[in-house]
């Protein structure tokens, strides 16, 4: 994957500007920008997908094997983003590229206790593990509107009990 200074998000951003300055991921993107917007912007997606879920407009773009916009039912607003990584990334390297470093992640597991990923609340994004061999490779980046959710799981696992924080 490219590095910071010939980023590939920079490619899927831009259709709404993102708050405090923070354009390195189209965080704003998700939960604001209407399916108009995005074809006006990034033109008509490469396929289309649809069933009681909801809609999925996969697009290609380069540094990305894919790039999935999820539409919730009777919804016109992107919900979700999935980026598909080209190849496996280090989860030290994209957390670099996407300026995560100072936000204090949280792993998300399956009920196995297995790591399938890594969350950060503050920026509404989850990095996805590939293998079962702890998290230090990354497949798929997922971005949503900022929720609870992240916060409330990373509160439940904080071992120095630093709620505040959290």
């Amino acid at each position: 994957m490219a590095g910071p200074r010939d980023n590939p998000f920079k490619a899927i951003s831009g259709v709404t500007p993102c708050p405090g300055g923070w354009l390195v991921l189209p965080a704003r993107l998700a939960g604001v920008t209407t399916v108009a917007e995005v074809k006006q912007k990034w033109g008509a997606a490469a396929k289309t997908v649809a069933d009681e879920s909801g809609q999925i407009m996969i697009y290609r773009a380069p540094g990305f094997r894919q790039v999935d916009l999820l539409i919730e039912p009777g919804n016109d607003v992107v919900s979700t983003i999935v980026a598909h990584l080209g190849d496996p990334v280090s989860l030290d390297e994209l957390e670099q590229t996407l300026q995560l470093t100072e936000i204090r992640p949280v792993d998300v597991s399956d009920d196995a206790g297995v790591v399938l990923g890594r969350g950060y609340a503050e920026r509404g994004v989850l990095l996805s593990c590939a293998g079962s061999e702890g998290c230090q490779m990354i497949t798929h980046v997922a971005i949503e509107p900022i929720k609870a959710e992240l916060f409330r799981l990373r509160a439940e696992r904080d071992q120095h009990q630093r709620y505040h924080q959290s």
